[in-house]
């Protein structure tokens, strides 16, 4: 399960696992993109659209994925909210919106996904993407993608 699919490390990672023979649920933001990134895909490929800051998305994203494929083996955290806002600029709504995305979202999806993940008798992977400067990650050149440092993972 992937969020932030839509473009650069969320749709590439989403493509190399599907290469690999994973099942992928992708999840963006608005459904028509979601639709259009699970389709290129392939028919292993699951949209579950949704906005991961509203409470309740983060559950039943897992829970449709759940009904599809039967186990998430994998959670790649990559959604993200990044302004090129100064400090000086930045507004209490801006900063409440990054907090949502960046860190409620992926602490409420983890623990949305964590039981189904920990039932299984096979190591499972949370991981938190991160965009850092530097190196490019994938074949559409998006820039600012760090390859070797560009994600936290834990084991469960």
């Amino acid at each position: 399960m992937i969020t932030g699919a839509w473009r650069g490390l969320g749709r590439n990672a989403a493509a190399r696992l599907h290469e690999r023979g994973a099942s992928v649920a992708v999840n963006v933001r608005e459904e028509d993109r979601a639709n259009e990134v699970a389709s290129a895909l392939g028919p292993r490929a699951l949209a579950v659209p949704g906005d991961i800051t509203d409470p309740r998305v983060p559950t039943e994203i897992v829970s449709r994925t759940l009904d599809r494929f039967g186990r998430i083996d994998i959670l790649v955290n990559n959604a993200a909210h990044a302004r090129p806002t100064r400090f000086e600029q930045l507004d209490a709504e801006e900063w409440r919106l990054g907090l949502e995305t960046n860190m409620t979202a992926p602490f409420l999806l983890m623990k949305a996904a964590l039981p189904a993940m920990k039932a299984r008798s096979l190591p499972a992977l949370l991981v938190k993407a991160r965009r850092c400067p530097g190196a490019t990650l994938g074949q559409d050149g998006e820039g600012g993608l760090c390859e070797s440092a560009a994600m936290s993972a834990v084991s469960v």
